[in-house]
């Protein structure tokens, strides 16, 4: 029998960690430093070990011993290295990187030698049929790429792999993934005192061996990445599947999608000139509205109902004068609205007069020049799109009429094209059934006529019907999405005909085929505006959305018959297969004609055809152009239910935390501010009141410099919020308002029937908080700029001072386009995910990723970029680029580092406390950068300093893979196993985003009785209980449900409130019902008490998060109570299944219940340990724990394991079923080996440094393994006892006094363990028999 010797012992109780790491005065910095350093000299310690390691296997000497301490001794740098997890890493990082790294392009230089040698014929030569063969012509040369390739990193990879198992220094510090996840590179490890030469041998060969396998995996994986990143057209034109492959995984990622960076390019500067008219048109609205109001007293205008009468009739006739005139177009296509002439003034004058509204010439004079700055620029876009139409009409034959029809329908259709705007496509509400699209005044009275006309084509309808019929008209109204169309209306057909079919039978109409009586009734049911403001905001909406992309495709016709005629140069669109064959074979493409298909004609542009039709495209620029030109394409949200019930809440819910929610606002500000750090620009004062002057939001000093900021709109650089875009758009998708190029949705996003004006103020500020970051960016990028190219002496020949400022401007914006977060530039892909039902701004993480990425290669760009000057070679942009690079480093790694170090030097919290501090922090706050705090009475609390980084998803992972190495090392574990497994942790957070639940989708899952939790959260806190009555269930539901839908700083604000003694809201009250958060007082309803101070930070993303140990030791107690059971049902499922359990089954069942069970209570003892590091005290400590058993508690204080002991009831119940099935009683046959297990786990301890064994099977030849992996195998002696038929004399152990036989009860003390009552009469007379008693 294999006992656990003394030296397993050692190393089962030892710990990894030693004094210095325990108690160490060395900082992270400190230690990564050296662990750079040792990593080298662990270099040549590695070589010199093997070759010391083979002297000793063949004449049985020490030398390796020596030779490691001889490196070991050189200098303290591994010492100080191992003394943190982080130096630890470092060191092995750079000892195996560097020569895997070098021996991977070593051996890849190696392979692309021969293959070139081959390809040439002068690697070797083979006459005869065999030469023949391998003489391959030049076509069949070029299609082994792929296979050149894949030689060319298998051969990296083995010199990689075998660079680091020759030159590792330590094989079993760094660990393989053979422990990690079985298989024959498991490590043989040595415990002190029994160092074996051949072992160390075998373990190299097997850390090599997986070595090249890692190695050539990421090898090929960054190869692959980076392959991606350049986006190679070439690759989507290769003849093999591999590169096809490879460009259309990254088109899911990269900004282009599947159309191409022209594209690209003309589509975003449509958006920004697009944002830059809807802008103006804001500007212009809100100058006219103030001198508006300033005519009728404050007072008056908001209670006076006559004030309110003149205040509308003065409204219609400045409408009227806003889109009047007869508008003349040009031989060119210039557009001339003309004045509005005395006509519409003197209206205006007349009814100023008549009803005695006081004003001044001045005043009225201002007013009808802001109108016609507005209609100046309508004129200007109009004069676009003709001038295009014209030049259409010219090159293009089938288009040469299109000009005069525009000329036409320009005429007859200017006045009703900027005149529809309608309420009821901006007056929808944030939930469908509280949208009421008709006044009562106008539903009234549009249901009588309903009613008589019913009536006279011979289908009567009650009054509720007529009612009904009313609502369905502006429920499904459309807005004219074209210059030539009007608003479309389904209609009653007894209201439009003498004679229906049915009462409920509709028509679609353009509301101009209705005649002029029913036409002015649809539009009172619609609620037409005439209103100029908000005429300017809709026209111009409409006038910007068709000019834009009538504009955009006409320069991508444009740009596409340049290229036809440019050599080299790919086309976007081709005008038939021949020519895309021949633009292929100029280029070396390879032809796949399903690749492209003709354009589809979907709609008009401002009453032209469009002019890609018919043309020629890549299948994904056709989808693209026509999405572009009108095409719809039906998903998810256009299913009413799925909208109604999953989209609509979850885009209120994400709105309700973000953009409504006041500490959010805050955060949003702040942590912005790292966008500019990283880039390594430190705000100018300037700069920062110019940014601040730009902003679009009503705040002191804000809109001065509009002119400016619809420069940066024009450029990309504002209004490109990524989590605010991403909300408008799942707006949209839910049909969010009219749709009119999206822009409605925009203008009437806080427009809703009940929402205050404060809620438009949130939405520009949630807006202008990332605007002012960006302009602040880009000023410092261009000032910078400027600087650098003048003091370089670089000259721009060829440009003028004006081109110069331009080409700067646009060098500068492509930077923060680039490098801050902009949802411009988030690919489809991920834009899509928004519409599903888990994921909750999705794009933010996305953006994180790529901007991050993008920083460190601009970096490296700038500091590697040269230019002439003077016949020298100079690197103008070298110290931005090493600014940019410093500036990521402070802000991902040094800034959150120096706030925990700052944190625990205040508070004098120590390393140990640190991590104990750690074990009680929220779930989600795991792998988060904790700030800890201390306060004078020892009592502790935690600033999560992730929640105000912007770019804490960058660096969770490596920080979830650096706790896990320090768990792993702490467990005797290798440091790479645990780190790849913390890194997989970290990526998972980095997921979440994109997988998780969305905000309302998790509440509704937390609801669901079936496939969900049924009442409770995913913490496991109670919403209701299932046994309650269902009233109370649906009350509770319902009140969980609006939560979601509340502002997310309504908690903070409860806390703060908590935290004013003597101050009670009506929120704590009760006095708004079941909207409350809790009860009077200093306490809520958890008894937790609050800190203005901690809370006020909360508003920043600082809160100070008090430890409750108490309370948290109880969830942990729940925790251990369930993975307890949880680990012994791993056996029990086992014994307790209705057919019989192979006794193999229950051997690894046994084992693996056991390893489950170690594993919940080391946990269990190390949370136990921390909370004594954190001062609970005795008396606390014993409540909170109180449901462990007594016996159980003190063993986990001890450290000392509880192995499962296997029940009666569960050997009943094995011996039952094979009695049933009339097989023998496997148990029979386990008995003695799991007795024997029994034994050695009874020696088992759960202190720091304690691990769980390896049993070997003694009916298997592998050893019964699961993760985490342990270092040494156990095994159990397999000469067994014999059991033959009911004999159970043989249950016995040589194990202590377990085999004699009690005197007392005639029983071993194993049999009285393990057997049934039955069992134990047998086997009483069996011993009996045999002498075994006196």
């Amino acid at each position: 029998m294999g006992q656990i010797n003394s030296l397993q012992l050692k190393a089962q109780d030892k710990s990894i960690l030693n004094s210095a790491e325990q108690g160490n005065e060395i900082s992270t910095v400190e230690s990564v430093l050296a662990g750079l350093g040792s990593g080298l000299i662990q270099i040549p310690k590695g070589v010199f070990s093997l070759g010391a390691s083979l002297m000793d296997l063949g004449a049985d000497t020490n030398k390796a011993a020596q030779v490691e301490k001889y490196f070991d001794d050189l200098t303290e740098w591994d010492e100080k290295a191992q003394s943190t997890t982080a130096g630890k890493i470092a060191e092995l990082l750079v000892n195996i990187g560097i020569p895997g790294g070098v021996g991977f392009k070593v051996g890849m230089g190696l392979a692309n030698k021969a293959l070139t040698a081959q390809k040439a014929g002068t690697y070797f030569k083979i006459a005869g049929e065999s030469g023949k063969k391998i003489s391959k012509t030049s076509n069949e040369l070029a299609k082994l790429n792929v296979k050149g390739r894949t030689a060319r990193f298998a051969v990296g990879a083995i010199t990689g792999g075998a660079a680091e198992g020759i030159f590792v220094g330590d094989v079993e510090d760094a660990g393989t993934f053979g422990e990690l996840l079985g298989g024959p590179t498991r490590l043989h490890r040595t415990i002190d005192g029994d160092r074996d030469p051949a072992r160390d041998l075998l373990n190299r060969v097997k850390f090599g061996t997986e070595g090249a396998l890692f190695t050539g995996l990421v090898g090929g994986l960054a190869t692959s990445l980076k392959t991606i990143a350049k986006r190679d057209e070439a690759l989507r034109f290769a003849d093999n599947k591999l590169d096809k492959g490879l460009f259309k995984f990254g088109t899911f990622l990269q900004k282009e999608g599947g159309t191409s960076k022209e594209f690209f390019k003309s589509k975003r500067q449509m958006i920004g000139r697009k944002y830059a008219d809807i802008n103006a048109a804001q500007q212009y609205s809100r100058q006219l509205n103030k001198k508006i109001d300033g005519m009728f007293p404050w007072m008056q205008r908001m209670f006076d109902t006559a004030t309110k009468t003149q205040r509308q009739g003065l409204l219609k006739v400045l409408n009227d004068g806003l889109i009047s005139g007869t508008p003349k177009v040009s031989s060119n296509g210039t557009v001339s609205l003309g004045n509005m002439g005395s006509i519409h003034r003197n209206k205006a004058v007349n009814f100023l007069k008549k009803n005695k509204i006081s004003f001044t010439k001045e005043h009225l004079a201002n007013i009808f020049s802001d109108m016609e700055s507005i209609r100046s620029g309508w004129g200007t876009m109009f004069s676009l799109l003709g001038k295009d139409i014209k030049q259409l009409s010219k090159s293009h034959k089938q288009y040469k009429s299109a000009f005069n029809d525009y000329k036409k329908i320009f005429s007859t259709k200017f006045k009703d094209y900027l005149g529809a705007t309608y309420d009821v496509f901006q007056n929808r509400s944030l939930v469908p059934m509280f949208t009421k699209p008709v006044s009562t005044e106008v539903a009234d009275k549009a249901a009588a006529v309903f009613m008589k006309s019913a009536r006279a084509a011979g289908t009567p309808i009650t009054w509720q019907e007529a009612l009904t019929a009313v609502d369905n008209v502006a429920k499904t109204a459309k807005a004219p999405k074209n210059f030539n169309e009007d608003v479309r209306v389904f209609v009653p057909e007894f209201f439009t005909s003498k004679s229906a079919a049915n009462k409920v039978a509709t028509r679609e109409f353009e509301i101009n085929q209705l005649s002029t009586d029913k036409r002015k009734l649809i539009e009172e049911i619609l609620g037409k505006t005439r209103d100029p403001v908000q005429t300017i905001l809709a026209a111009t909406g409409e006038v910007s959305a068709v000019t834009r992309r009538n504009q955009l495709l006409a320069d991508l016709a444009l740009q596409s018959t340049k290229a036809l005629r440019t050599k080299g140069v790919r086309s976007l669109l081709y005008e038939n297969e021949e020519q895309i064959f021949k633009k292929s074979k100029e280029l070396g493409d390879s032809w796949d004609r399903s690749m492209y298909r003709k354009i589809q004609g979907y709609g008009k542009a401002s009453g032209i055809e469009n002019p890609t039709v018919g043309k020629w495209a890549l299948n994904e620029v056709a989808d693209a152009i026509e999405l572009a030109s009108g095409k719809t394409v039906k998903g998810a949200e256009d299913i009413a239910l799925y909208r109604n019930l999953i989209l609509f809440p979850k885009a209120t819910s994400q709105m309700a935390k973000t953009i409504l929610s006041t500490f959010t606002h805050v955060r949003n500000f702040v942590s912005a501010g790292a966008f500019a750090a990283a880039n390594g620009i430190i705000p100018d004062p300037r700069n920062i009141s110019q940014a601040w002057k730009s902003l679009q939001v009503a705040a002191p000093g804000t809109r001065q410099f509009n002119d400016f900021y619809r420069k940066m709109t024009k450029l990309g650089v504002v209004n490109t919020s990524v989590r605010a875009q991403d909300l408008q758009a799942l707006m949209k998708d839910v049909d969010f308002g009219s749709i009119v190029g999206g822009d409605r949705a925009l203008r009437g996003m806080f427009k809703f029937s009940g929402i205050p004006q404060a809620k438009r103020w949130l939405q520009d500020a949630y807006t202008a908080e990332d605007d002012f970051w960006k302009i602040t960016t880009f000023l410092g990028e261009r000032g910078r700029l400027g600087r650098a190219y003048e003091n370089a002496g670089v000259k721009f020949k060829g440009l003028n001072k004006k081109q110069i400022a331009e080409k700067l401007d646009e060098e500068a914006a492509e930077i923060v386009r680039n490098n801050v977060p902009n949802y411009d530039y988030v690919s489809d892909f991920v834009k899509t995910l928004r519409k599903f039902p888990v994921g909750n701004f999705v794009s933010f993480p996305a953006e994180i990723l790529r901007t991050s990425t993008n920083i460190l290669k601009q970096g490296l760009k700038e500091i590697n970029y040269t230019v002439k000057v003077g016949g020298k070679d100079v690197k103008p942009l070298a110290a931005i680029g090493w600014q940019r690079l410093m500036g990521m480093g402070l802000t991902t790694a040094a800034v959150p580092y120096g706030a925990v170090k700052l944190g625990q030097w205040a508070w004098d919290v120590s390393n140990e406390e640190l991590m104990a501090l750690k074990k009680f922090v929220a779930p989600w706050s795991k792998n988060s950068t904790i700030i800890p705090i201390k306060t004078e009475d020892g009592e502790f609390k935690y600033i999560d300093f992730s929640h105000a980084n912007a770019y804490d998803t960058l660096t969770r992972p490596w920080q979830a893979a650096i706790n896990q190495a320090a768990e792993g090392k702490l467990n005797q574990e290798g440091i790479m196993n645990n780190f790849v497994k913390g890194a997989l942790s970290g990526f998972g957070d980095i997921a979440s985003p994109f997988v998780s639940e969305s905000i309302y989708t998790e509440a509704l899952a937390n609801l669901s009785p079936i496939f969900g939790r049924g009442g409770k959260t995913a913490e496991g806190y109670e919403i209701y209980n299932p046994e309650d009555t269902w009233g109370n269930i649906a009350k509770k539901s319902f009140w969980h449900l609006i939560k979601t839908q509340s502002p997310g700083s309504i908690k903070g604000i409860g806390r703060i409130d908590y935290a004013i003694e003597g101050f009670d809201t009506p929120f704590q009250t009760g006095e708004l019902g079941p909207l409350k958060w809790g009860k009077l007082g200093k306490y809520d309803e958890n008894g937790q008490s609050y800190e203005l101070l901690d809370e006020g930070l909360g508003i920043v993303g600082a809160r100070a998060i008090k430890i409750n140990l108490p309370r948290t030791l109880k969830f942990k107690q729940a925790e251990y109570a369930q993975r307890t059971r949880k680990s012994r049902s791993l056996f029990t499922k086992i014994a307790f299944k209705e057919g019989v359990a192979t006794p193999e089954d229950l051997i690894d069942g046994y084992i693996n219940a056991n390893r489950a069970l170690f594993l919940t209570q080391r946990d269990m003892s190390e949370n136990i340990r921390a909370a004594k590091t954190l001062n609970i005290s005795p008396a606390n400590l014993y409540e909170s724990l109180a449901r462990i058993p007594r016996q159980s508690l003190g063993m986990l204080n001890a450290n000392i394991f509880q192995p499962y002991r296997i029940s009666n009831t569960a050997i009943n119940t094995i011996s039952k079923n094979s009695r049933k099935l009339g097989k023998p009683n496997p148990f029979f046959e386990v008995v003695y080996p799991i007795n024997s297990i029994l034994q050695q786990l009874y020696r088992l301890g759960i202190g720091k440094g304690s691990k769980f064994p390896d049993f070997i099977n003694p009916l298997k030849v592998e050893p019964v393994s699961a993760l985490p992996k342990a270092e040494e195998v156990l095994t159990v002696d397999q000469t067994m006892p014999a059991t033959t038929g009911n004999d159970l004399s043989g249950l016995q152990s040589n194990a202590g006094n377990t085999g004699q036989v009690n005197q007392m009860s005639g029983l071993t003390r194993t049999q009285e363990q393990l057997l049934s009552p039955d069992e134990k009469l047998i086997a009483q007379g069996q011993n009996q028999r045999k002498g075994m008693t006196s």
